[in-house]
């Protein structure tokens, strides 16, 4: 499965871009956030809304991979619990 990006906004302006390597590990994210009733949403894309995140794609992430560069903004991982 691809990589699904998000990314976390305060007042507008990007703050963390969140990488989950599949969908288990944006379910497991959300489920450890207390967000369990998002756990059962119907696509990846309602699924990050519920957690207070907006989806971007592979193409879009080039842009805030300089933000990143630049210590700007965060990058956090998420693997799914079985890959340690």
């Amino acid at each position: 499965m691809k990589k699904i990006y998000a990314i976390k906004l305060v007042n507008g302006k990007p703050t963390t871009i969140h990488e989950f390597r599949n969908k288990e590990a944006l379910i497991s994210y959300a489920s450890s956030k207390i967000y369990e009733e998002a756990t059962n949403t119907l696509t990846i894309n309602e699924l990050i809304k519920t957690i207070g995140l907006e989806r971007i794609y592979s193409k879009e992430v080039k842009k805030f991979n300089k933000l990143y560069k630049d210590g700007k903004i965060g990058w956090l991982v998420h693997l799914t619990p079985f890959n340690f």
